[in-house]
């Protein structure tokens, strides 16, 4: 049956927090083959994927283990 307007789903979306997000396009950046530039695409990327993840559940806040953020700094050009 089609939802109408103001009908809501019966369970709670539940999202995918920043570290799972930022790991997921981690990986996404190694598997690309490190290429710089794709910051936001490997984000926006991750989040889909992991908002369509029929495994996505609710989760206590200290389930999450913290991870090493990914450095996506550009290189510093040398002076001569």
């Amino acid at each position: 049956m089609a939802k109408t307007l103001g009908q809501q789903d019966t369970k709670p979306q539940i999202r995918p927090t920043h570290e799972e997000i930022a790991k997921r396009a981690y990986e996404l950046f190694e598997q690309s083959g490190r290429k710089p530039g794709r910051d936001m695409e490997n984000w926006l990327t991750a989040e889909a994927q992991l908002l369509k993840a029929p495994n996505v559940q609710a989760r206590p806040s200290n389930a999450v283990k913290s991870i090493a953020k990914p450095s996506y700094q550009q290189p510093v050009a040398r002076q001569a």
